[in-house]
């Protein structure tokens, strides 16, 4: 009888740990960062999708626990309605973060959320290339958490740069050109 209790006490720890790690596991987040600008300094908007299945407290953009990766100083940094913002970092060696934090409504589960934004000299290039004072981390690491930062385990994840502006314009010169030359080869072979 005696071993029994043990295997069900066993089983029982087993379902608890699963339980808990489900639970923080279900935190998670996206982001796309954007601007229209093509020349410093550029205006970044920021946009946070909750794409796990629990709440949003806190968004902390270029950031992970002692090190801040933003290339220089973020300035005019623009929250949503409701939500705190503190600029982080900016020590010898280390970069700069922006931590977004809610102070009523948490992000909802699938919901997401624009406001957030800075003015910054980086270009969108910079912001998607490695930070300069952590150079194996991308500078847009980010953290969210279920409340305050800190109050939970939280969730890593990499911000999207969105494609400046000329990058895309190139894109759809290259495709324009790629259909033109393919047109004139078909109808020079339709010819012969």
């Amino acid at each position: 009888m005696r071993g029994r209790f043990k295997r069900i006490g066993f089983w029982a720890a087993v379902t608890v740990l699963m339980c808990n790690a489900s639970a923080e596991a279900s935190l998670m987040a996206s982001a796309t960062l954007s601007t229209n600008q093509t020349s410093a300094p550029f205006n970044y908007t920021v946009t946070l999708h909750n794409t796990g299945t629990t709440n949003i407290g806190s968004f902390w953009l270029g950031w992970i626990f002692g090190e801040d990766f933003l290339p220089t100083t973020p300035t005019n940094i623009l929250k949503p309605t409701g939500w705190s913002a503190a600029l982080n970092g900016g020590g010898a060696g280390d970069g700069h973060s922006i931590e977004f934090v809610d102070g009523g409504t948490l992000l909802a589960p699938g919901a997401s959320l624009a406001g957030f934004g800075f003015t910054s000299n980086d270009t969108p290039a910079q912001l998607a290339a490695k930070s300069p004072f952590f150079t194996s981390t991308p500078a847009t690491t980010s953290f969210v958490y279920g409340g305050a930062p800190l109050s939970d385990a939280g969730f890593q994840f990499v911000v999207t740069v969105v494609p400046e502006p000329s990058s895309l314009l190139l894109a759809a010169v290259l495709s324009l050109l790629s259909t033109t030359i393919l047109w004139r080869m078909r109808s020079i072979s339709i010819r012969q």
